[in-house]
């Protein structure tokens, strides 16, 4: 990653100030421990190490909750994709104009990467008037 990607350092002047922010994406399958966060300058064209790694942050990560018991369906369903996913069923409700729907997984496999595509079609005309595409969970449950 880019040290700072709207500023290029090439830029910076002798003692300027960046903020850069930078999601790190953990293995979703991470053991619960203590891990440390390391930072190195590297040059960009050659990689060469411009300067020894720095230790920055000490924390803690949980592991990702599991669950192993199928909670209350509203509406079953028995849809198996790709021999790696089983659709159990879905909650729907709606309100002001919204509507919310929560689908019930079980991973059949270990799975690399996937994201749902839901979407809504007029039963009538058969135009897609609504499409929601996503990892699990809003990006926050990543396979």
């Amino acid at each position: 990653m880019r040290l700072c990607d709207d500023w290029p350092t090439s830029g910076w002047e002798r003692h300027a100030l960046a903020l850069d922010r930078h999601q790190v994406q953990a293995d979703p399958h991470l053991p619960s421990s203590t891990y440390q966060l390391t930072l190195s300058v590297v040059e960009r064209e050659t990689g060469a190490v411009l300067t020894p790694t720095q230790t920055i942050a000490t924390m803690e990560v949980s592991a990702l909750e599991r669950r192993f018991t199928t909670p209350p369906i509203q509406h079953k369903a028995s849809a198996i994709f790709g021999q790696a996913l089983a659709l159990l069923g879905y909650d729907l409700h709606q309100e002001a104009g919204i509507l919310h729907l929560t689908l019930h997984w079980q991973a059949l496999r270990r799975l690399d990467y996937y994201k749902t595509f839901v979407h809504l079609y007029d039963v009538q005309s058969g135009v897609l008037v609504a499409q929601h595409d996503t990892v699990p969970r809003a990006w926050t449950y990543p396979t």
